[in-house]
């Protein structure tokens, strides 16, 4: 594949993704800030320290 145009590819995947975060986080933000604190209450000692070495 030519390098610009996969280039070209990759660009347009992510700029689609950060629009569908978008869609998804203003649609349900409150749901996923609720999700998020029920998952805090569920299992506090959690360590999820190693998921800041993991970047994806």
């Amino acid at each position: 594949m030519e390098k610009n145009l996969e280039v070209n590819i990759a660009f347009r995947i992510w700029n689609q993704l950060n629009q569908l975060e978008s869609i998804l986080w203003d649609r349900y933000r409150a749901d996923f800030l609720n999700l998020n604190l029920e998952q805090d209450d569920e299992d506090p000692s959690y360590d999820d320290s190693q998921d800041v070495d993991d970047p994806f």
